[in-house]
């Protein structure tokens, strides 16, 4: 089972993408590892509820749990 973590980054430092729908300043709903170098991250709209999901390469070890 998934476990819940706690990010100790603050959201000014999260890029936040605008909805390609409404504009609005999305939401980060999700962080999921792939264990290979790639970190996925699900944004979701507030406004109309609309998601998209973006792929960023990390440095250093993967932990998995």
């Amino acid at each position: 089972m998934p476990q819940t973590q706690t990010a100790s980054i603050q959201n000014t430092e999260i890029d936040r993408p605008q909805c390609p729908d409404c504009q609005a300043a999305m939401w980060l709903a999700c962080v999921s590892r792939d264990g290979v170098g790639k970190e996925y991250r699900k944004f979701e709209c507030p406004v109309c509820e609309v998601s998209t999901r973006r792929a960023n390469e990390i440095a250093g070890p993967t932990i998995q749990f």
